[in-house]
This record gives C-alpha cells, structure tokens and sequence, in this order.
C-alpha cells in the first residue's frame, strides 16, 4: 500500500468514526478518552480501526483499551448501586447503521 492509499484509509477510518459516533469532527487524540473508547468499541468498531483513523500502531490502542477501558469497569463497578458491575452503561448512545 502506498502512503497515499493509506491515507486514504485514514481518512477514509476518521469519516466512518465521525458519522457512526454522530462527531462533530474527529480528534486524533481521541483515543485516549475513556468515553470515546466505549462509544467506538459499543459501535462495532474495532482495535485495527481504531489504530488506522488515529494513525497509532494496533499496540498503543490496544495499551489504551487495556488501562481506559479496565480501569472505567473497575470505577464504575464501585459507583453503580448494588456495586455489581454487571452492566456499564454508556454516555454515548450510538447508532451503527450502514457502519461495517
């Protein structure tokens, strides 16, 4: 793949966040938020998207999923009532139609 087609892909990867997350615009450095990161992965997409429309490697989305995302079940499981961690709601409803 050249440079050009694979920033293409980029771009191409930023649009379906965007319209997928309803965004107002996109964020490289998105990926780090721990609400971004449970929007993005409840709307199907997944680790490799990520790291293409952020143009981080698969390793430093995958970093941020492992810390983000276990220490929000572990903030949440503590905060909810009942304490279950059963079920983590979302802030972000999302829609996934004619995303992938």
């Amino acid at each position: 793949m050249t440079d050009l087609d694979s920033q293409a892909l980029m771009q191409d990867c930023q649009a379906d966040l965007v319209a997928a997350l309803d965004l107002d615009d996109f964020s490289t450095n998105a990926y780090t938020s721990t609400s971004y990161l449970e929007a993005v992965l409840e709307a199907g997409v997944d680790a490799v998207d990520i790291a293409t429309a952020h143009d981080v490697s698969k390793r430093s989305t995958y970093r941020m999923l492992t810390t983000r995302i276990s220490s929000m079940k572990r903030h949440r499981r503590t905060a909810l009532p009942g304490g279950s961690g059963t079920t983590i709601p979302t802030r972000c409803p999302v829609t996934t139609d004619g995303y992938h």
